[in-house]
């Protein structure tokens, strides 16, 4: 559970992720960029205690969460593999240096 006010890239959220779990977080920064909302993790609003509260796996199946979890490695494998992201930012430069 992440409950920061204020999130660049939440790489703890990455690497939660990417070990196949899945995340109950604030909604801030770049964190909605990572989790997917029902998806591989759930999202509250800043400062929502009840929300958050309401997100606890305690109520959850275990298959939900093993599912959830399975989804949230593979979008992470996907999203940040070492390749994509060298390339990413090969193109970032490379539109830099063409203005």
């Amino acid at each position: 559970m992440s409950t920061s006010l204020s999130e660049g890239t939440p790489v703890a959220l990455i690497e939660a992720l990417a070990a196949a779990r899945p995340v109950v977080a604030t909604d801030v920064g770049g964190v909605s960029e990572v989790v997917a909302h029902g998806r591989n993790g759930f999202l509250a609003a800043s400062g929502d205690a009840v929300g958050l509260r309401g997100r606890r796996w305690t109520s959850s199946g275990t298959g939900a969460r093993r599912s959830m979890g399975a989804v949230g490695r593979e979008d992470v494998a996907e999203r940040y593999q070492a390749s994509r992201i060298a390339g990413r930012t090969a193109d970032l430069y490379e539109r830099l240096l063409a203005r």
